[in-house]
Order: structure tokens, then C-alpha cells, then sequence
């Protein structure tokens, strides 16, 4: 998991992705679920075109959940969304 922007931006973003899984421990007659969550955050600094990258997966089996969030210089944002810095718009796009 990474982010990279086609020009250099002048502010900081990370995605922040979250996963719950879902287990079944089958030592107890009825098994019993058990369910913990994994967070990993990928950082995207001013003045790069690339952030750092982590081999976190982003899939649930077994009923679990997912989802991210996106943070520009600390505003939460979403998929579409638009921030405007020093006059100029900015697209947010999740691919």
C-alpha cells in the first residue's frame, strides 16, 4: 500500500486502512468467534511524489470489515472530495 500524485504537492496526506478479522476458534463445542483489528498508515510528505510502502493486505474473509481514511494536512477527506491549497483544487482519487 502506497500513494503517489502525478506532480509534486506542497502537503502532507496519509491513508490510514483499517481490516477486522474474523476468526472462529473451534477448541469450544459451539466454536466461538473471536474478531481483532489491524491499522497500518502510509505517510505522503510535501514536497514528494511517493510515499513510503508497507506489504499491508487489504482483504477480509469470514464476515470480516475494512476500510480507509484519508487525511490532507490533518483534514479528513474522502473518495472525490477536492482540497484547495494556495488557489489551486486538488482531486482526491482512490484508485
Amino acid at each position: 500500500m502506497y500513494i503517489s500524485s502525478s506532480v509534486i504537492l506542497p502537503f502532507e496526506v496519509k491513508l490510514t486502512a483499517w481490516q477486522t478479522i474474523i476468526e472462529w476458534d473451534d477448541r469450544y463445542d459451539p466454536p466461538q468467534e473471536t474478531s481483532y483489528e489491524r491499522t497500518t498508515t502510509v505517510t505522503l510528505k510535501a514536497g514528494q511524489k511517493e510515499s513510503d510502502h508497507n506489504n499491508f493486505w487489504l482483504g477480509v474473509s469470514n464476515g470480516g470489515s475494512w476500510g480507509w481514511n484519508i487525511y490532507v494536512n490533518g483534514i479528513e477527506k474522502t473518495n472525490g472530495d477536492t482540497y484547495v491549497y494556495n488557489g489551486v483544487t486538488y482531486n482526491i482519487i482512490v484508485l
